[in-house]
């Protein structure tokens, strides 16, 4: 019941008569269950913006974002931030406090999606995450709308990601992709094919998690006069989220492979190329699986164009026949197994029925239909304080004071609050190897040990306040600890 929370809006003066009928009911058949309409109206009625304290503008337009962002920055000083939801809670964290919020998910400019014989026009409003679809844009030659206060430009995918990141008066209104089916339908008296592929490694296997590498290839092909080959024309090749600020293109291989017959060769003398340019960092993690990903795109991208019976004068490895043939290397005195079809039945012993037998986990359903609500999703009541521990850094250190930076802590901390606030005994917890004290005394004894507890009005403020606490140490005259 708490992880569902249904337990969260009952009351102490309640029966446990009043506390059970409050529960939605059970129901065996595992039809929907969803939460009680009362409690999502309960909870609702609490999520009240505090406007004494902060403002939020919500413009519906682009000539009103204009206006707020000038009204806001004509002011006296307060800090601004330009939000799209609840960007603060998921990949961009929120560190600082900010005195004015502007939410841009009313405005239609830009979230719609428009599309006519040029190419298509989609709404943007974020930049600077290693994401697929950057990748993707720089491939295709978009370009991006800018607009900074009454001014607007227009520039390319790869000029907007050199740049540094936006102001807060400046927008990413938009992203222009062009019309590749136009573009090519107008070179059809060449007779060339677009080739388009998009790449992706990450750790999970389903793409929910940022990759490793992802990649966007690109290139016109048309058939060689000469030869049974096709020669690469216009192409271009993208790669990003390995380590770098932002996507990359890879210009001189384009330049290398414009014009040519791809052939084991020509691919071999790409891929060096290509790992010249796609560089990472030395404490980038998989830096080696990282740089072959990139090869390997390369290569998987042209495979199919390259000859399966091309020999190589040079003596290099033909992967693309080793990958397409890879009856070559089998063994012939074999005879190669035939996939075949079996059916097994299994009898249970029913002694011990029901043990033994799925069933569906309880509260499965209201989780995967959206309707249950998670403690982090509950408004905190009136008044309530929220604590944040402030965490040693030192594994064994004389602790002197602590002290919270005046300019970067929010208008709501309430207290700090350590071993010389507790009126008993400092004791966290008992165990077979004695007591442990709660909060840090005068010495820490290991690192990440509670040293305080940071009150404040939310606990966006107590983290943010706890992250930027300083805490004085004096390691004079003490023995080195010993490390495990």
């Amino acid at each position: 019941m708490e992880d569902l929370g249904f337990n969260f809006f009952w009351r102490k003066r309640d029966s446990k008569e009043v506390k059970i009928n409050s529960l939605p009911f059970y129901n065996h058949s595992n039809e929907i269950c969803t939460f009680p309409e009362f409690l999502k109206n309960e909870y609702r009625s609490a999520l009240l913006l505090d406007c004494r304290r902060y403002s939020w503008y919500s413009p519906v337009s682009i000539k009103e974002l204009q206006r707020s962002l000038s009204s806001v920055e004509d002011g006296n000083g307060s800090r601004v931030k330009v939000v799209v939801g609840n960007t603060g809670m998921s990949y961009y964290k929120e560190l600082e406090s900010f005195d004015k919020y502007i939410d841009l998910r009313c405005v239609p400019e830009l979230s719609m999606i428009r599309r006519d014989d040029i190419g298509m026009i989609i709404g943007a409003n974020r930049n600077h995450f290693p994401s697929d679809i950057a990748t993707v844009l720089l491939a295709v030659s978009s370009l991006v709308n800018l607009m900074n206060g009454l001014k607007s430009e227009e520039i390319t995918m790869e000029e907007f990601l050199r740049r540094h990141e936006l102001d807060s008066k400046s927008i990413l209104v938009s992203v222009k992709i062009p019309d590749w089916d136009r573009i090519m339908s107008i070179s059809l008296g060449t007779k060339m094919k677009l080739l388009f592929e998009t790449y992706r490694v990450a750790p999970r296997p389903l793409g929910n998690a940022l990759p490793y590498l992802n990649a966007t290839l690109m290139a016109k092909i048309s058939r060689c006069a000469s030869s049974n080959g096709m020669v690469v024309g216009d192409c271009r090749f993208a790669f990003g989220a390995y380590g770098t600020k932002h996507a990359i293109r890879a210009t001189k291989v384009e330049e290398f492979l414009t014009g040519k017959v791809p052939s084991v060769d020509v691919l071999y003398e790409a891929v060096k190329l290509l790992r010249s340019i796609v560089v990472l960092d030395d404490d980038t993690s998989y830096l080696a699986y990282r740089s072959s990903l990139a090869a390997g795109f390369l290569f998987e991208f042209f495979s199919h164009l390259v000859e399966g019976n091309a020999e190589s004068p040079n003596g290099y490895v033909n992967g693309y026949s080793t990958l397409m043939s890879p009856a070559r290397h089998l063994d012939h005195g074999k005879v190669s197994t035939l996939l075949t079809s079996g059916k097994q039945e299994v009898e249970l012993n029913k002694q011990y029925h029901p043990v033994g037998e799925p069933i569906a986990k309880s509260g499965a359903v209201i989780q995967a239909s959206g309707e249950v609500v998670y403690v982090d999703d509950i408004p905190s009541p009136t008044n309530c304080l929220h604590g944040a521990f402030i965490f040693s850094t030192k594994p064994l250190a004389r602790v002197k004071g602590i002290k919270l930076k005046p300019k970067s802590v929010a208008d709501g901390v309430n207290a700090v609050i350590s071993f010389k606030d507790i009126l008993g005994e400092n004791l966290g917890i008992k165990t077979g190897f004695g007591p442990e004290p709660l909060f840090a005394d005068d010495f820490t004894r290991w690192t990440g040990q509670y040293i305080a507890l940071l009150v404040a009005d939310t606990q966006k403020h107590a983290d943010m306040a706890a992250d930027l606490a300083v805490v004085d140490y004096d390691m004079e005259n003490l023995e080195p600890p010993i490390y495990l």
